[in-house]
Parts: C-alpha cells; sequence; structure tokens
C-alpha cells in the first residue's frame, strides 16, 4: 500500500456547508491537520466542520466542531487520525461568507 502526502487548495467558506475534502472511491484519505484562519477585522461566529459518509449530508448529527475566531486568528487542529474513504466528505461552513480560509493536510493511501 502507498503513502502520498497531500494538501488540499485553500478553501474560503461560505455561509452553507459545503465538501472541502471528498476521498476518492477506492482510496482512503487520513486527515492529519485542519487550519483555519479568520481573515476579517471581526470576530466570525458559526464556523462549524462536519464528516459524513458518502450520500449523507451536513447536519447536527455529523459535526465536528463548533467555534468562533477572533479577527486575524489562526486555528490548528493537529492532533488527528481520520480515516475518510469512498466518497467520505469533510465539509464546513461559516456565519460570515468568504471570510475564513481552510486547509486541510492528508495522507492518501492507495
Amino acid at each position: 500500500m502507498a503513502t502520498l502526502p497531500k494538501s488540499t487548495a485553500t478553501a474560503q467558506l461560505g455561509t452553507s456547508a459545503a465538501a472541502v475534502l471528498t476521498a476518492p472511491a477506492g482510496v482512503t484519505c487520513v486527515v492529519t491537520k485542519i487550519s483555519l484562519h479568520n481573515s476579517d477585522t471581526s470576530t466570525v461566529t458559526g464556523i462549524e466542520l462536519y464528516k459524513y459518509e458518502s450520500g449523507g449530508t451536513a447536519g447536527a448529527t455529523n459535526i465536528m466542531e463548533d467555534i468562533s475566531m477572533a479577527a486575524g486568528e489562526t486555528r490548528q487542529i493537529t492532533s488527528l487520525t481520520l480515516p475518510i474513504s469512498d466518497g467520505d466528505v469533510i465539509a464546513a461552513k461559516a456565519g460570515t461568507d468568504a471570510k475564513i480560509n481552510v486547509v486541510i493536510g492528508y495522507t492518501q493511501l492507495t
């Protein structure tokens, strides 16, 4: 089995939950780090991270984090070993549109 370090492109979160990382079919991705940055000049609330299986949707039953971030704050969630596979999704949203940047670090197992 090969392991390939990867990192998603930076995404800006909207106010509706959207996929940030979707595991390709037949591949397991192990999420090891999630970095968030508030580029706004004020606090952003309602930042939510979700993990759900292929075909699912973001909602109260699959929320991983619900946080607020101060102006200019960067937060890193680094103590992760979170496997997703076969279309599983990590999704996110924020209370203010286009102010939170997110990068997900992961290793792809093939």
